[in-house]
């Protein structure tokens, strides 16, 4: 199945649009464009399982351990990939680009992953 992502609110823009230009085909949804601004991370957590998307996020401090809460609990959790706000954006593009194009849902279902890798 192909990879579908949402991109929570603190992802940089320049980082979802260089996506776009880059992978013609990607299917990704943006928090805010999902009317989930400001929304708490059980909530955005939950909106991607329903949709069967992997989250990306640049909150390590608390999105991580909100993932790792439902992994425990059994409940669905499409997967969650933490950028680190301190990296090379150019580093974050192409292993964005990787993990799209190179790996599926079935992967990512209850995996936390980091990049740049």
């Amino acid at each position: 199945m192909t990879l579908r992502l949402l991109i929570d609110e603190d992802v940089p823009s320049g980082i979802v649009r260089a996506l776009r230009r880059r992978i013609a085909s990607i299917d990704l949804v943006r928090v805010q464009d999902a009317g989930l601004r400001g929304a708490a991370d059980a909530a955005v957590l939950a909106w991607s399982a329903n949709a069967g998307r992997v989250t990306v996020t640049c909150d390590r401090s608390t999105m991580i351990d909100e993932a790792m809460q439902r992994v425990r609990r059994g409940t669905e959790m499409p997967g969650l990939v933490v950028v680190r706000r301190d990296a090379a954006s150019r580093l974050v593009i192409a292993d964005l680009e990787l993990v799209v194009t190179a790996t599926n849902a079935e992967e990512w279902a209850g995996q936390i992953g980091f990049v740049p890798i």
